[in-house]
């Protein structure tokens, strides 16, 4: 599911989603009656919205849903918060990284409104539920130039967690290449990621262990012009991506791809 937003009425902001599988045209998921100063980083669980809120030195969480915004900081409200995530197959669950000047923490919050469980330093991430615990994807970052939607390169790591979030097994740096942003599914046990690079897309995939990803399959994509806001989801035994080309310019355009789960893990 691609998401893009946009300023709607002069204090109003639209969230908008595209269905990857071709089903369906664009549809509106959310308006929020507010001036954002920037484009707010945001997902959808298929039922609400959860978005950052920017408030000067420091950005709020809020979920949306048909009764309303709800406040997910509300234990926290002296903290700043960005890029949340639900919980991929736990969606009850929201991530979002914890502003720790000058650097980010990962953070959960069991469900709105509940305080949160720290889980590591990182600067990008998906949590995805598995049997016994969840998977951790994540990007650390490295010294070089902004891309994209102004992120700083970094490294990629995949690590299994525990129920409380705990390391349930080590670390491990899974692909000898710089990348910008991420996103991924969990299918069966098997990780399938999709990030942006200096060239232009990376495709991971195996099978998801504590030690690491068994059987790693990569295929790089070349895309013109440098790619940006990564996603994937699976449905039906197919796998689709999707990217922003040239964002943030007129020229800003969707590409999506679509490839059997069976292929990609050959």
């Amino acid at each position: 599911m691609a998401s893009a937003w946009r300023s709607a009425a002069p204090y109003e902001v639209a969230f908008w989603s595209l269905p990857l599988d071709g089903t369906a045209a664009p549809v509106l998921r959310a308006t929020v009656p507010q001036l954002f100063p920037g484009a707010p980083a945001w997902d959808w669980d298929h039922q609400r919205v959860v978005y950052e809120q920017a408030g000067g030195a420091r950005n709020a969480l809020h979920v949306h849903d048909a009764h309303g915004d709800k406040l997910v900081n509300a234990a926290h409200r002296l903290n700043g918060f960005d890029l949340p995530r639900f919980v991929r197959g736990d969606e009850k669950q929201i991530s979002a990284f914890l502003d720790l000047l000058p650097g980010h923490r990962l953070v959960v919050f069991p469900d709105v409104g509940a305080k949160y469980r720290a889980v590591t330093d990182c600067t990008a991430a998906v949590l995805l539920k598995r049997d016994g615990g969840f998977v951790l994807v994540s990007k650390t970052d490295l010294e070089g130039p902004m891309k994209g939607s102004n992120v700083f390169p970094g490294v990629f790591h995949h690590a299994w967690l525990k129920s409380d979030f705990s390391p349930d097994g080590p670390t491990s740096h899974q692909a000898a290449v710089t990348i910008y942003e991420l996103d991924a599914v969990l299918i069966d046990g098997n990780l399938i990621a999709w990030l942006t690079t200096d060239t232009g897309a990376l495709m991971i995939a195996g099978a998801s262990k504590p030690a690491g990803i068994e059987r790693m399959r990569t295929r790089v994509v070349a895309v013109a012009p440098t790619p940006s806001w990564p996603a994937v989801c699976a449905r039906a035994g197919e796998v689709a991506f999707a990217l922003v080309a040239a964002a943030g310019t007129p020229a800003a355009e969707v590409q999506v791809a679509r490839a059997p789960v069976a292929a990609l893990l050959k």
